[in-house]
């Protein structure tokens, strides 16, 4: 069960389930990165799921707008039960901004390994 949400420093679109024929794909890129405001949104969705275990993936080419709250807020999340991870395509280290960071040097490697990522996290979850 999952969802697909996107976000610039304007507005959040929640895309629903995965699907192939999603209005993502389709979605132009646009400047602005506000995660704090993505996270506070998207968790606050999460946090209300019944579902007992919670992943969230963050894609990211960039920094987040305010390194100390994304990172508060990340931890908020994952005390209330939500595991969030950044993965972060094309950047060239972090100053440890979140709780749990994945480098990665291009969105093909990201794509390869997700894949394995994905069933790592699930076979460690109690």
């Amino acid at each position: 069960l999952g969802r697909l949400w996107s976000f610039n420093s304007n507005v959040i679109y929640d895309y629903g389930r995965p699907s192939e024929n999603s209005a993502f794909i389709q979605l132009e890129g646009s400047a602005g990165n506000s995660d704090t405001h993505m996270l506070k949104a998207v968790g606050a969705k999460l946090l209300q799921s019944t579902k007992r275990r919670k992943i969230l993936f963050v894609l990211c080419d960039d920094g987040p707008d305010d390194m100390k709250l994304v990172r508060k807020v990340s931890e908020q999340l994952t005390a209330r039960g939500v595991i969030v991870i950044h993965l972060l395509v094309g950047v060239h280290g972090t100053p440890d901004i979140y709780p749990i960071e994945l480098l990665y040097t291009n969105m093909e490697e990201c794509l390869e390994e997700f894949g394995e990522l994905l069933k790592t996290i699930i076979s460690h979850l109690k």
